[in-house]
């Protein structure tokens, strides 16, 4: 049985929810990632992933320097225990 606490990362980086789609974008270049928690004041409130930046701000034309990263997060998010299961569906 394989649980959460063995596959996920434990290094997560965050962000802030008023950074702009490009300062992101540039960091999770920089640090190699393909998503970052979204926090604001100090608590999370939601994920951005490359699909979001894609899907929101590439192919609708909008300008990542104008666009909040709150605005296009995903949220809520779900969240489980490391001791939670991970089974194949």
């Amino acid at each position: 049985m394989i649980r959460v606490k063995n596959i996920m990362v434990k290094d997560v980086i965050t962000v802030d929810i008023f950074k702009n789609v490009k300062e992101i974008a540039e960091l999770m270049s920089s640090k190699n990632v393909g998503c970052l928690l979204v926090e604001e004041e100090g608590r999370v409130k939601g994920i951005v992933t490359e699909r979001d930046i894609v899907r929101r701000i590439v192919a609708a034309g909008r300008d990542p320097e104008k666009v909040k990263i709150g605005d296009i997060m995903t949220s809520p998010i779900v969240v489980v225990s490391p001791e939670a299961t991970v089974e194949k569906r």
